[in-house]
């Protein structure tokens, strides 16, 4: 059993059969629901209010389906955790295209009625969920380097030659971050939470997407609130909600 629970959302439209599968989850030792929804709005806000580590995902909901919560999430850059697709018969060639689509996102197809063998298909959801956490790319922080280790590759990363790191747009299947530094870019997969994690105080979140490294500050426009760095042309913007915390860092630096 894992010490911390992992935290997951359940979007469903059916109400009894969303209130039967967040029983069923909670009863988990390892699983534990932080919200649920029943359409596709209330679905993507849930999602980026709570930022859950599972998501399970009804493919009709009210107001659309579940391509669309995926699209708008990875549109917004958002870090989407892995996902569970819940179905029924009659929608199983549907989930099939889903899966095929977003195979880096989602990596199990929940058959209904979910509650039969409900134990097996908990152990097999759990098994893939800690094997896409933990298998794909290994991410370390060894003195001044980040060293990531791939199936092929491995890249070893100078910290102070990174100028900034931004989810990385454009890649179906994100919890993909693109790293910039001052000869190259790299992009791993492993979220940008997970990568903040291993840097040190010098590296701040300016905005959701964005973590900048202070050493590379050459400008901040307090009006457009814009930053610039050192030999790179496009400017980046401070959110509303990092603005206090990125204006005490330079004044600390």
């Amino acid at each position: 059993m894992k010490s911390k629970k992992i935290r997951v959302c359940v979007i469903e439209d059916e109400d009894n059969v969303r209130k039967s599968l967040v029983e069923a989850i909670n009863d988990s030792k390892e699983l534990t629901v932080v919200c649920e929804a029943n359409s596709v709005k209330s679905g993507i806000e849930a999602i980026m209010d709570y930022s859950p580590d599972l998501i399970f995902l009804d493919i009709k909901l009210i107001g659309g389906d579940a391509f669309m919560i995926l699209d708008d999430l990875i549109d917004n850059g958002f870090d989407i955790p892995p996902v569970v697709i819940n179905t029924g018969y009659d929608e199983f060639e549907y989930a099939q295209r889903i899966l095929n689509e977003y195979k880096n996102t989602v990596f199990y197809i929940l058959r209904k009625p979910f509650w039969e063998n409900w134990k097996e298909k908990e152990a097999t959801i759990l098994k893939k969920y800690y094997e896409i956490m933990y298998s794909s790319e290994t991410l370390v922080k060894k003195d001044d380097r980040i060293i990531i280790k791939s199936r092929y590759k491995i890249f070893v990363i100078i910290i102070d030659d990174i100028k900034f790191l931004q989810v990385a747009r454009g890649h179906k299947g994100q919890g993909k971050t693109l790293i910039i530094t001052d000869s190259k870019e790299y992009v791993i997969n492993k979220t940008l939470s997970v990568i903040e994690n291993k840097l040190p105080p010098n590296f701040i979140r300016i905005n959701r997407f964005e973590i900048i490294n202070i050493l590379f500050v050459s400008e901040y426009d307090q009006g457009e609130q814009m930053v610039s760095l050192f030999d790179y042309d496009e400017k980046l913007g401070v959110g509303n909600t990092y603005k206090e915390n990125f204006l005490l860092y330079l004044d600390n630096f």
